[in-house]
């Protein structure tokens, strides 16, 4: 079979190039000799044995398969796709508005014939698209306080911003390296707002969820109802779980919300944060979770070796339970 023309399309990678030559396939540049070009199918990777090769003779291009197509079918989009695709990693390397990849993909897809726009989906381009948006920015730093100097910069304050755009999250990092007191504080000021008319206020933090990178201890969470609604308000960053700073996040939450002053709290029965609220809001009630309470009532009985004998006795299994409503009998009913 005689080539009339050789069609090369740029690859995904920077060096690579697709070439279609006539019988509507397209091809990687296997081997290139003198006088001949070995062709492999660009699905070879999904196990597409296809081969082909381009000989020189007499001033000619000539074509000849040397192993047919078995898993792949003929493309004619892929020129088309091609130009859309890189069209639209372009668009995301440039995008700095904070929208996220979905919604990138999904505005894309609109400007798109719609048979050519089913082929971009979420599974597909989400890598890619990814890794040209992380182009625009500096890389993850090691450190909480370094991520609160580069979330503060004019430049990456988009990157803050809430879903409507209208408002941002970061408000700021606290503490010093060499107390181990930084926290990095994320709430928006609309909650900031809502904040300083809420009257019960649930603490807790988490350590399965916190990133890998920067390095914290935890992720504290501030919380509270809305109607019959539980609106997570407040989230940090903390380097360590110390009374220090714990004093010192409290401290800058109360300089957020001038007007804070809740009548309970309910946190944990970790003593470093009890001491801390207690430091900072003095006229608050500072109240233990009946699930904490309940969880650590189990964890002992387990320390103790009791769960062999609780699983066996239904007497001490109901014994065990009990205790975790004992933080409701009035104090006098308790002896230790």
């Amino acid at each position: 079979m005689d080539v009339d023309t050789v069609l090369v399309l740029p690859g995904r990678t920077a060096k690579s190039t697709i070439l279609h030559i006539g019988d509507g396939f397209y091809y990687h540049v296997k081997e290139v000799r003198p006088r001949r070009i070995r062709l492999k199918c660009r699905h070879a990777g999904r196990s597409c044995k296809a081969t082909a090769r381009i000989t020189l003779c007499n001033n000619r291009l000539e074509l000849r398969a040397l192993q047919p197509h078995t898993v792949c079918q003929r493309d004619e989009q892929l020129p088309e796709d091609i130009e859309a695709r890189a069209e639209l990693v372009r668009e995301a390397g440039q995008c700095r508005n904070g929208h996220s990849v979905r919604k990138t993909l999904r505005d894309f897809r609109l400007k798109l014939d719609p048979e050519l726009a089913k082929r971009f989906t979420i599974s597909r381009m989400h890598s890619p698209l990814y890794r040209a948006r992380c182009a625009n920015y500096p890389r993850i730093p090691k450190t909480l306080m370094n991520l609160g100097l580069l979330l503060g910069m004019p430049n990456l304050r988009p990157i803050c911003k809430t879903v409507q755009g209208e408002d941002y999250i970061f408000q700021g990092v606290v503490g010093t390296i060499m107390s181990k007191t930084v926290s990095v504080v994320f709430a928006s000021g609309r909650m900031l707002h809502f904040l300083s008319s809420c009257t019960n206020l649930h603490l807790d933090g988490t350590f399965k969820k916190r990133p890998r990178k920067p390095k914290c201890r935890q992720i504290f969470n501030l919380v509270t109802r809305f109607g019959r609604t539980v609106v997570g308000v407040i989230r940090v960053l903390m380097m360590s779980c110390s009374e220090q700073a714990y004093v010192t996040l409290f401290s800058f939450i109360k300089q957020l919300v001038p007007d804070l002053n809740p009548e309970r709290i309910h946190c944990d029965f970790e003593r470093a944060t009890i001491n801390a609220l207690r430091f900072v809001f003095p006229n608050t009630d500072i109240v233990g979770c009946l699930w904490h309470f309940g969880v650590c009532i189990g964890r002992n009985a387990d320390k103790q070796g009791l769960a062999p004998l609780a699983n066996k006795n239904d007497v001490v299994h109901s014994f065990i339970r009990c205790l975790s409503g004992a933080p409701l009998l009035p104090a006098t009913l308790i002896h230790w």
